[in-house]
């Protein structure tokens, strides 16, 4: 069950609020939440549906999306929206920082040495020599 006032009158008004940030994202779950979630009374569901289909040129403003899901949403839907907020800002800081997110491997004990002895020379990090280092011969593989 989705979206509408089948689940009796608790329509409160939400503590979380779209922004205009994440209005992509909101448009996208109440989208799929419309198209995927059987709801029990037909009437209320196509009216839901009629008035979210009406906001397709304003899907940015997210005003516009508080307000229709202040209507339809009750506050369930409204933690599983912002749940799907979250994880959408977590995975864009994930690409975002993927040259910051460090990782472990394993070098033998020579490659160690090597590394250790040119960053103490250079005064940087293991990282930095190999992405100094090697970025050149990288770039002419890739």
């Amino acid at each position: 069950m989705l979206l509408c006032n089948v689940f009796g009158n608790n329509m409160a008004r939400a503590r979380y609020q779209i922004t205009k940030n994440d209005a992509l994202t909101a448009w996208r779950w109440i989208q799929k939440k419309l198209n995927d979630d059987p709801m029990t009374d037909l009437d209320q569901a196509y009216q839901a549906e009629q008035e979210f289909e009406s906001l397709k040129e304003h899907w940015k403003d997210p005003e516009t999306l508080n307000t229709w899901a202040e209507k339809w949403m009750n506050s369930g839907q409204w933690i599983q929206l912002k749940n799907s907020i979250r994880a959408q800002r977590k995975r864009q800081r994930d690409r975002t920082n993927i040259d910051k997110k460090p990782i472990t491997i394993s070098l033998t004990l020579k490659a160690h040495l090597i590394l250790s002895t040119i960053a103490k020379h250079d005064n940087v990090t293991l990282s930095d020599v190999i992405e100094k280092r090697l970025h050149k011969a990288y770039l002419n593989i890739i």
